[in-house]
C-alpha cells in the first residue's frame, strides 16, 4: 500500500511538469529569475568570456553558411506557446504545432530572418554574431574587449546574461529587466534562454554548427499577473 501511495504521487507529479503545454521542467530557472531585482554590473570573468566567444564563433560559421548557401532553405521548429489572452473560461490560451519557415536574407547589413505566414509570437531573427540578443557582447569580446553581465537594452531596459555549458550546447539567458518606480529599483519581468549548438558531434549536426536549437521566452503580461511562456525547438532534418 506504501509503495501504491508513493507510485501516485510520483505519477501526479509528473502530470504537473508534462501536462501543461510548455516544458514546465525546462523553465524553473527563468521562473526564479521573474520579479527578482536586476544584479550588480560586473565585467564578465574568463570561463565566462570563454563560453560567450565559443558561441559567437559558432554563431560566425552560421552566419557565412547561412547566408552563401542556405538562404531559400525550409527551416521546421516545434512550436508551444502559453499566451497572454485568455479564453472564454478565463485560461491562458495554449498552442502546440509544428512551425514551417524558410530562411530570408533580404539585405547584406540585415539579419536573417526565419520567415513564416504564421500569425505566432515566435523567434523571427536568426541569432548570430552581429544580430540578435548576444551580438552586443560578441561585438565587444571578438574585438577583445571586456563586457559585462549587464547592458542597457531598448526602451529603458536592462538586460541581465548569464551562461552555462549542458553538453554540446552552450547556454545563454536574459533576465529583462524594468524600472519600478514602486521600489525605486530594476525588476526583471521577462527571461529569455537560448540553446546553442557549438559542439556537433554527429554528422548530420555539422551544418547547423551555431543554430539555436530550443529557445525558451517568458513574459509578464499586462495585468502584471500572468505570464507568457513560448518554446522553440528546431529539428533537424532526416
Amino acid at each position: 500500500m506504501e509503495k501504491l501511495r508513493i507510485s501516485s504521487v510520483l505519477f501526479i507529479l509528473c502530470l504537473c511538469f508534462t501536462s501543461c503545454g510548455v516544458d514546465r521542467q525546462r523553465t524553473v530557472a527563468s521562473q526564479q529569475m521573474i520579479g527578482k531585482v536586476l544584479s550588480p554590473t560586473r565585467t564578465l570573468n574568463s570561463d565566462e568570456t570563454a563560453k560567450v566567444l565559443s558561441t559567437c564563433y559558432a554563431f560566425r560559421s552560421l552566419w557565412t553558411e547561412f547566408r552563401s548557401n542556405r538562404k531559400g532553405e525550409e527551416v521546421t521548429f516545434q512550436y508551444e506557446g502559453l499566451q497572454c489572452e485568455k479564453n472564454q473560461s478565463g485560461v491562458q490560451i495554449e498552442v502546440n504545432q509544428e512551425l514551417k519557415t524558410t530562411l530570408v536574407h533580404l539585405l547584406d547589413s540585415a539579419p536573417l530572418i526565419f520567415d513564416s505566414p504564421e500569425i505566432l509570437d515566435y523567434v523571427r531573427e536568426v541569432e548570430t554574431h552581429l544580430h540578435g540578443r548576444l551580438s552586443p557582447l560578441c561585438q565587444k569580446l571578438m574585438k577583445g574587449e571586456p563586457a559585462s553581465n549587464i547592458i542597457d537594452g531598448p526602451s529603458g531596459q536592462k538586460w541581465e546574461y548569464s551562461f552555462r555549458t549542458e553538453g554540446a550546447r552552450e547556454i545563454y539567458e536574459i533576465a529583462i529587466a524594468r524600472y519600478d518606480a514602486t521600489t525605486g529599483s530594476y525588476v526583471h519581468r521577462d527571461q529569455e534562454i537560448y540553446e546553442v549548438l557549438v559542439r556537433p558531434s554527429k554528422a548530420k549536426q555539422q551544418r547547423y554548427l551555431g543554430m539555436v536549437m530550443r529557445s525558451e521566452r517568458r513574459r509578464t503580461c499586462l495585468d502584471g499577473i500572468s505570464i507568457a511562456e513560448f518554446m522553440q525547438e528546431f529539428k533537424i532534418p532526416d
